[in-house]
């Protein structure tokens, strides 16, 4: 993986729990790197031997260190390691890891920070960003020396801006425990060997501040789509150890102040959280995959049941909704008897809400049979889920759990919208070729509007006055006047569109619209009911999704596993992220606080 050498070489402190046979310690047992800074050394001068010692002041114990280098193996002999002499592990909990670094079970992060370029001021450069120094004469740029570890994602990006022959590679694996990243900077760059270098945030900032006399400049740098700067930093406990996970969350969130003292002490570069996140639910895996929209990198995965679908984040990015079905899955092609005889487990079905800081599932609302598609009304307290095989409208009291009504809304209903005054739900019926309207409050069927073949999904402008809806064997999108119940006009995609997920701009000027098999992303002019272009995405993009600002598109991409992601302004496809197996729907929102 392209994490940071401070990961891939530099992973350290280990907390003592009582998991498994292990009994709890009167110790904070730490395996680190001995010559590792800022991190970890044997004088316990890094930043990671701090915090550990922090830990273990809240913990009422002393640290006790198991010192090895960080190399190939290191989690084999330390983390999973077992201590002949005392019984248990030498090791408990690995402080330094990315947040979902696939050797351990990772926490929560507790920081965030990312690759910075680094160079002595007052001397041959002078800039502020990373076009600054892409956009230099080339005269000058064709005599720099650059040092960056390899593999990194600083050498990638070299070699993306034509920087390549400027490289001085140095090994991230070096076998060598006397040497140490911060090198890079106390010898090479203020010896002059290096014009600059390209170093993970915290090695940066550290041997910056202690080059004086001399003045080390920083720049931190953006991740680009395809190339990672930014890692979320977390903790690590060996694979089913949640209860350890679980106390060192607490130790994180106790002792926060102190660790972000601890950062500025130790000139970390310290970024923002991500301003959104995209969850993406997995039919065919029961996962939700958690998706950063400033790397477009799968930050996390949440186990959350059989066949999740439907999926809706509340705007604080607290909660995160998700439908569940214990039915089986029956393509179009697949005859009902035969569907029947797969059987369904009606135990499965339901309402998924996961707490998204902690990434669980904290219970399972009843969402009638089969629930595919839902709409939240936090405001309202309720929930309304179309139930396909039943076809009905359950609502569902958010706080209780209870089922209010089931309101019958025509065959297979899927595409469930709540208008933007919270008045009315509409709700798609495939087999009906219509849009049932029912009053969110009482339930009550208030009209059915014949919109195309085989609808799939409707979204409202933001004021409500108009719903579009996709009709996906119509190969076209109807415009609904809200007030009167009646079709405006029906827009017709290019031949072989299947039109599916919606998605309005913010403006409300552009509608996308997801076509399924067609593995395309039509782009409607509103003001003039016309498609503006056909973007080519994965295989079979059903659930679709824009980022507040309207500037990402991101579709789920059902039979390649994967998502496209969109820059709305050139309409290509600048990334594409492999999540798990069939993904289904998507929901954006902002990370959890």
């Amino acid at each position: 993986m392209n994490a940071p050498r401070a990961v891939v070489l530099i992973v350290a402190a280990v907390l003592a729990a009582p998991t498994g046979a292990q009994a709890a310690s009167d110790t904070l047992k730490v395996c680190a790197d001995p010559n590792n800074l800022p991190f970890s050394n044997r004088s316990e001068q890094g930043f990671e031997n701090k915090l550990a010692q922090i830990w273990a002041r809240e913990l009422g114990v002393e640290v006790e260190y198991t010192w090895f280098p960080h190399r190939r193996g290191f989690e084999r002999n330390t983390l999973t390691a077992e201590d002949a002499e005392r019984g248990g592990y030498k090791c408990d909990v690995i402080i330094g890891v990315p947040d979902g670094y696939d050797r351990v079970l990772t926490t929560r992060p507790y920081y965030r920070s990312t690759y910075a370029l680094v160079y002595v001021a007052n001397g041959k450069l002078d800039i502020r960003d990373a076009e600054g120094l892409i956009n230099l004469p080339r005269p000058v740029r064709d005599a720099l020396r650059i040092g960056v570890f390899t593999p990194s994602p600083a050498a990638e990006w070299l070699a993306r801006h034509g920087l390549y022959e400027q490289m001085v590679p140095y090994s991230a694996l070096d076998g060598d425990p006397d040497v140490y990243p911060g090198k890079i900077i106390e010898n090479e760059l203020l010896s002059g060997e290096l014009d600059a270098a390209i170093l993970w945030g915290p090695i940066a900032g550290y041997f910056a501040a202690r080059a004086e006399p001399k003045k080390v400049a920083i720049v931190p740098l953006r991740s680009e789509p395809g190339i990672q700067f930014e890692f979320a930093m977390a903790a690590g406990v060996r694979f089913g150890e949640r209860e350890s996970r679980a106390r060192l969350e607490d130790l994180m969130t106790r002792t926060a102040a102190e660790t972000t003292a601890l950062f500025a002490e130790y000139h970390i570069p310290i970024i923002e959280e991500p301003t959104e996140l995209v969850y993406v639910t997995n039919e065919d895996a029961g996962t939700i995959s958690v998706v950063s929209t400033t790397t477009q990198k799968v930050i996390g995965e949440i186990p959350v049941g059989t066949r999740p679908r439907g999926v809706e984040v509340t705007r604080d990015g607290g909660l995160v909704y998700v439908a569940l079905s214990g039915s089986p899955k029956c393509p179009p092609t697949m005859p009902d008897e035969e569907c029947a005889k797969l059987g369904a487990d009606k135990t499965k079905d339901g309402i998924a809400v996961v707490d998204a800081r902690r990434r669980a599932v904290l219970r399972v609302l009843p969402g009638g049979s089969d629930p595919e598609e839902f709409d939240v009304d936090a405001a309202g307290g309720r929930l309304f889920a179309s139930n396909e095989d039943a076809g009905e409208l359950a609502i569902v009291d958010l706080e209780t759990g209870d089922v209010l009504s089931r309101v019958a809304v025509g065959g297979e209903p899927e595409g469930v919208r709540l208008s933007p005054d919270r008045a009315t739900v509409y709700v798609t019926s495939e087999s009906d070729h219509a849009v049932t309207v029912v009053d969110a409050k009482s339930g009550r069927v208030l009209h059915s509007i014949e919109v195309g073949w085989r609808p799939r999904d409707s979204v409202f402008s933001a004021d409500g006055s108009r719903a579009y809806v996709s009709s996906e064997h119509g190969g076209s999108v109807a415009v609904v006047d809200v007030a009167t119940s009646k079709v405006q006009e029906t827009i017709g995609l290019p031949a072989g569109s299947l039109p599916m997920g919606l998605a309005l701009s913010p403006d409300g000027q552009r509608l996308y619209v997801a076509n399924g098999r067609a593995g395309t992303v039509s782009v409607i002019d509103l003001a003039t009911s016309s498609v503006v272009a056909q973007v080519r995405v994965g295989a079979r993009p059903w659930g679709i999704g824009l980022t507040s600002d309207g500037k990402f598109l991101y579709t789920a991409n059902g039979s390649s596993n994967d998502v496209s992601v969109i820059d709305t302004e050139s309409l290509n496809v600048v990334s594409t992220v492999r999540v798990g197996k069939t993904p289904w729907g998507i929901a954006i929102g902002p990370p959890p606080r």
